[in-house]
């Protein structure tokens, strides 16, 4: 593996920790990859929300070393026609169902290519994969758990094919090669004469509201300049800080527009959720 001197794996699902279902995998992994180390992001996203594993996978991803397997599983369709995939990328792989958990992948990749008026917000939509990126269905059966349930495919087919790629399988070799990839359609901000329309993406344990609003939309914007308007609040400045009021609009630590309020839950104060809409109004001195 290209990066990684100890086999790496980390490891995201909706499984929770009450059940030993993480467990269980990492138990399958160990058997056939010893050495490799699994760290986990998170077993705690939504039950069934392909969007919220999708984009903790999207924040956490690039702080790992170049080559490290990726293994995320959160499959309301597990057992269906879906595809159970490997997505290879310059950095790393990625392994889990063909669902739209690799959208923040794949839409990091293709900059400005998904226009807000084109599909409605989270429509399942196939991409053709970027330059540079491959993929495989993973179906040759000798890479398997048998045998395969028709429930516990993180068990019987993401572990094992992630397990398999940390000793240095060669993608190629778990499956037919694949031309697109399923993605949530996760539309760019847009400007619309002095006002830059975003919609939420993420709120976190604390209740604070995560944009589709980037750091690179807000280039030349003099932060103090700029009226933020959402759930039928209005302040001036862009801030720095949690602490600099009650409620700040600052770019977080992976570079999007964070709604917050200090002490308390942004989301819980304005009725968000994820898709409503914030606005970032232009004014003048």
């Amino acid at each position: 593996m290209v990066g990684v001197s100890t086999p790496l794996i980390t490891f995201l699902t909706d499984y929770g920790t009450q059940e030993p279902y993480a467990a269980e995998v990492k138990g399958v992994i160990k058997t056939i990859c010893p050495q490799a180390e699994v760290l986990d992001l998170t077993h705690l996203v939504p039950p069934g929300d392909i969007h919220a594993g999708a984009f903790l996978l999207g924040m956490a991803w690039s702080v790992f070393p170049r080559g490290t397997v990726h293994l995320a599983v959160v499959d309301p369709g597990v057992g269906t026609a879906r595809l159970p995939i490997v997505l290879v990328t310059p950095d790393g792989y990625f392994v889990g169902p063909d669902n739209g958990l690799c959208t923040y992948i794949v839409r990091s990749a293709l900059p400005h290519a998904m226009h807000h008026d084109q599909h409605p917000f989270l429509q399942p939509v196939r991409i053709p994969l970027p330059d540079g990126f491959s993929a495989y269905a993973l179906t040759e059966a000798r890479w398997l758990r048998h045998p395969v349930s028709r429930t516990f495919h993180g068990r019987d087919i993401f572990g094992p094919c992630a397990a398999w790629l940390a000793r240095g399988v060669p993608p190629h070799e778990l499956g037919p090669p694949l031309t697109d990839v399923l993605c949530l359609w996760v539309p760019e901000p847009h400007w619309h004469e002095a006002v830059l329309e975003g919609l939420v993406l993420h709120i976190d344990r604390f209740g604070n509201l995560l944009t589709n609003i980037h750091a690179h939309h807000l280039d030349g914007v003099d932060a103090q300049q700029v009226v933020i308007e959402v759930g039928g609040l209005a302040w001036r400045g862009l801030a720095e800080t949690y602490a600099d009021a009650e409620w700040t609009a600052h770019l977080e630590s992976h570079g999007w527009l964070e709604i917050a309020r200090r002490g308390a839950s942004a989301a819980q104060a304005l009725g968000a959720h994820v898709g409503s809409r914030v606005r970032l109004r232009l004014t003048g001195r």
